[in-house]
């Protein structure tokens, strides 16, 4: 039972985040475009929602499969399994963010004709599409980790990316840079986030090749 809650907080604090860092991002936009920006912010996320809800499907599948095969020690198993995951999740990625960068305007007209939200929803996601391909591989690693039932690497993943990086990158350079600095938190986060989780996984993974 301690295992399983400690796997399992993972993902809670995770979601617990995102609930958090919501909130402080329709105040920031609010404060920063009024309710046209928060619009065009909910309506990009919802766009964001349809790319990303595969690959949440893609490490729920792979979760079993990855902690099945970690526990039976068939460790070529668990990396066929991951890394196949990761290829696919980031084609995946990589064409969701092609249509929010050069069809923007097309996915925001799904959920309004208005000219002003269309306007600030294009240049939203152009830039927010630029944060997408990096989405694949962090969802997966942190799943990955919840796999083995490995809790701290999996919760810090969560609280880097939602405490440490993206919510104060928001709110700090809506500040200084007003609505196009809050779009740009975004990539920046999740290219710093990716990066440090990496490394992170290329060091673990090359340990646990040494020792297995």
């Amino acid at each position: 039972m301690k295992d399983v809650c400690k796997v399992g907080f993972s993902a809670f604090f995770n979601q617990l985040g995102i609930a958090f860092s919501v909130s402080v991002f329709n105040k920031v936009f609010l404060d920063c475009g009024g309710e046209i920006a928060l619009a065009a912010y909910g309506v990009l996320q919802r766009c964001n929602s349809l790319i990303i809800m595969p690959i949440l499907g893609l490490s729920q599948g792979m979760i079993p499969i990855v902690g099945y095969n970690w526990g039976a020690r068939n460790f070529p198993r668990v990396r066929q399994a991951f890394f196949l995951s990761i290829f696919f999740a980031s084609i995946h990625c990589c064409l969701g963010a092609a249509l929010l960068f050069f069809f923007p305007d097309k996915l925001v007209g799904l959920f309004s004709k208005d000219p002003q939200l269309l306007a600030i929803g294009a240049a939203g996601g152009r830039i927010l599409s630029m944060g997408l391909i990096f989405a694949g591989f962090q969802l997966l690693a942190s799943g990955f980790y919840q796999g083995v039932g490995r809790a701290l690497p999996s919760l810090s993943f969560s609280v880097l990316r939602q405490f440490v990086l993206i919510t104060p990158l928001v709110w700090a350079l809506a500040r200084l840079y007003g609505l196009q600095g809050a779009w740009w938190a975004f990539p920046i986060a999740n290219a710093t986030s990716f990066l440090i989780m990496l490394l992170f996984f290329l060091y673990d993974h090359g340990k646990n090749i040494k020792n297995n």
